[in-house]
């Protein structure tokens, strides 16, 4: 099964479900989510961006994660799209292709650990991330 994300309505606030088969899956359709919303790009994916990032565990290494693409992408102005992402326990490392883009548009300010989940059922990664707009 493919991953995906789904956006569901929440006062003042973006609540995000993403669903994968593997956690690297789920932290790359993370990262592709903030891509998409990011803005309009401006040109081609232009130069390649690594991060790591270590967290005390793995679902606050994923709101980490995304406060890291959102800070990142709004300063460059350019959208974060994952080419490598690999999640070992609670440290993260990912090649990123960055995407200049004409202005950002993105409406979430951070991600926040209210509510904050990522559980394995099923076999499937599953993850609820509360993000302030």
């Amino acid at each position: 099964m493919r991953a995906c994300t789904r956006q569901i309505a929440h006062t003042a606030d973006v609540m995000i479900t993403i669903h994968a088969d593997t956690l690297d899956e789920l932290f790359a359709e993370a990262a592709r989510f903030i891509a998409r919303y990011a803005g309009p790009p401006a040109g081609d994916p232009d130069y390649p961006v690594d991060l790591r990032l270590d967290a005390s565990d793995t679902a606050t290494l994923l709101a980490d994660w995304l406060n890291e693409l959102l800070a990142r992408s709004e300063i460059a102005c350019a959208a974060l799209a994952p080419y490598a992402v690999t999640v070992a326990g609670s440290t993260l490392t990912a090649r990123m292709r960055a995407t200049p883009l004409r202005e950002w548009r993105c409406p979430l300010k951070a991600a926040t650990y209210h509510d904050l989940r990522l559980e394995r059922r099923n076999g499937r990664w599953r993850a609820q991330v509360l993000c302030d707009a």
